[in-house]
């Protein structure tokens, strides 16, 4: 019994050694054990090129050439590799995760501006709206790209496992060796896109391509000025509204119609899509669908910039010029407010009130009005009680400004600037439609601030002119609604007349109502508004 024993041993023994009995890999590590450290290694390596690669050719480089873009997706990933593979070496494993999360979370934050607006973030606008994107700020959680966002978030998790497997390898000491490598990597970048070009107007997207963002960053704090001197703002104006020349509409459009106000409204994220179109059997505009027969209907190309965010559309109207892309158009050094609007219309003494559900320090609008001699800035602060969780809510600031207009006795122009249709579309309890997804809510929004132009212009007295503009896109691209056709999207422009809350046709206006199919802009109407005159009483 005990001989039957021992043979079952050894045949068992000699099955476990046996090589025919054994995977190749597991010979493989048996023979060589140090092939083990390589597993860990290879996995965190994975990890962080593939999160590099990902990143970069969704919201880096994916616009620009092949050769721009197949040196980004090369050289990237494997500066990104190195320098995590130095952060690894030198610091705690969970100071490193700490440090691995904060990229990820700034990475999806850029994404989802990349994906809203279509255009690389830079330092100018960050530290320019910083201030402005907190009321807002949960408009990322509905507007980041979400499939992006796990793969992200998934890549960072695997990464930081797997970074804990190769701390136990003992490369602490490799760290000084790799960041020599850094230097012939930056000599090459350089070759690319020389770091003091990087924050020149022509070469900053470029170097995001080729540097990536903090790079590009980094180049930024070192090589630019703190603030933009004026001539050369004042150069870059005159370029970029000469490259783009004002389309006009016809003299006379709003002039010699004995109007008593001239009545703007200013409505945030009205898209030209929404014109004529319905959801669940409604119309989502009703009141403005209901002026297309009857106003001067345009299709106006937004020239809308990030740094700016909504204040580049009233900067347009007041100012007749397109805002540079690279600053906050009413935080430029030195910029001659003298050729705006409201000091024209003074002069033939029509003042300008202007209501905003915001602060009028919102954008840094407060300091250039004084300056455009904006006779009166009502803002949130005017206001007994704020209605919404960032400011004043369409309907209740719209029916605060037809108290203030109906009791004006002199002609004014009137700048009404709305905000409740503003991304993440939640400031008020509307349901006009079903349904709690992104293009539903902003139908509900907007239906919302619908209603409360039509109320507004139904109760006014007297005849006055009306002009309707968006201050930008909503920025939706989702398959059941868009805001773009073919990548670009319009917003609507309407001219129009009203008389007691009545309708009426626009007097001796050489431009007959109806849809326009030219494209015009919000210098456009600027021009037009030029033209209002004092009713025969005023004079």
């Amino acid at each position: 019994m005990g001989h039957r024993k021992s043979n079952v041993v050894a045949l068992r023994d000699f099955r476990r050694e046996s090589p025919a009995n054994s995977s190749a890999p597991l010979r493989l590590v048996q023979r060589n054990p140090e092939t083990l450290r390589l597993i860990p290694l290879t996995l965190f390596a994975s990890f962080v090129v593939f999160k590099s690669t990902f990143f970069t050719a969704q919201f880096v480089a994916g616009s620009y050439s092949d050769h721009i873009r197949d040196f980004s997706l090369l050289y990237i990933p494997l500066v990104t590799l190195l320098l995590h593979s130095i952060l690894l070496c030198s610091l705690r494993y969970w100071t490193y995760c700490a440090i691995v999360a904060l990229d990820t979370l700034i990475t999806i934050g850029i994404a989802t501006y990349f994906d809203y607006f279509s255009e690389n973030v830079d330092l100018h606008t960050l530290s320019a709206t910083v201030r402005e994107f907190i009321p807002v700020a949960g408009s990322v959680l509905v507007l980041m790209p979400k499939k992006a966002a796990v793969v992200l978030i998934a890549l960072s998790l695997g990464e930081c496992v797997a970074a804990k497997h190769v701390r136990k390898l003992s490369l602490r000491r490799f760290w000084k060796f790799l960041a020599m490598l850094v230097v012939p990597l930056a000599v090459l970048g350089a070759y690319k896109v020389p770091y003091w070009q990087a924050t020149k107007t022509l070469f900053y997207d470029r170097a995001i391509a080729v540097h990536g963002y903090y790079a590009t960053f980094l180049f930024d704090v070192l090589f630019s000025s703190p603030s933009p001197e004026a001539d050369d703002v004042a150069k870059r104006i005159k370029t970029i509204n000469q490259a783009q020349p004002t389309p006009l509409l016809p003299e006379g459009t709003v002039a010699n119609g004995n109007y008593k106000h001239l009545v703007v409204l200013q409505v945030e994220s009205l898209d030209y899509n929404l014109v004529g179109r319905k959801a669940q059997d409604k119309e989502i505009i009703p009141f403005i669908n209901s002026l297309r027969e009857q106003a001067v209907f345009l299709k106006l190309r937004p020239h809308h910039t990030a740094g700016s965010g909504s204040s580049g559309a009233d900067y347009q109207f007041l100012t007749g010029l397109i805002p540079i892309p690279e600053y906050a158009c009413y935080k430029l050094p030195g910029f001659d407010y003298f050729n705006t609007l409201p000091i024209a219309l003074r002069a033939r003494g029509v003042l300008t009130t202007v209501f905003d559900g915001t602060v009028r320090s919102y954008w840094g609008r407060a300091v250039p009005f004084r300056q455009m001699q904006v006779a009166r800035f009502i803002d949130s602060t005017y206001f007994d009680h704020i209605d919404t969780s960032w400011g004043i809510s369409d309907k209740y600031l719209l029916s605060t400004a037809a108290e203030t207009i109906n009791n004006t006795d002199k002609s004014q122009m009137f700048l009404l600037m709305t905000l409740t249709s503003h991304v993440p579309f939640r400031f008020v309890d509307h349901q006009a439609f079903v349904g709690n997804d992104l293009v539903t809510n902003y139908f509900n929004a907007i239906n919302y601030t619908d209603e409360a132009i039509g109320e507004l212009v139904r109760s006014l007295k007297g005849r006055n002119v009306f002009m309707i503009y968006g201050d930008h896109l909503a920025g939706i691209s989702r398959q059941s609604y868009s805001s773009y056709n073919d990548e670009e999207g319009f917003i609507p422009g309407l001219i129009f007349a009203a008389e007691d809350g009545e309708i009426v046709q626009l007097s001796n206006s050489p431009l007959p109502p109806g849809q326009k199919s030219e494209i015009y802009d919000i210098r456009s109407l600027h021009h037009a508004a030029m033209e209002f005159q004092t009713t025969t009483d005023d004079r």
